[in-house]
């Protein structure tokens, strides 16, 4: 999936309006769609995986994303 690019098969989209609250736990893979603004608390961590990120030119980590 991540390969071909099937995102729709890997991720599920929630609606979101002003003044929501989204629990994310630990370790579960997310993102955010156009115009939403987030305030996002988390543990520091020098460990970051991008499994998609909009066919930016640098190198990601895909074939380790795909493994976990």
């Amino acid at each position: 999936m991540i390969n071909n690019h099937q995102w729709s098969k890997l991720f599920s989209k929630k609606p979101v309006k002003t003044g929501d609250f989204v629990y994310v736990p630990s370790g579960t893979i997310h993102a955010l769609n156009k115009g939403i603004i987030v305030l996002e608390t988390q543990q520091s961590s020098d460990t970051t995986y991008r499994i998609y990120d909009y066919d930016r030119r640098d190198k990601k980590q895909v074939s380790y994303a795909s493994f976990i």
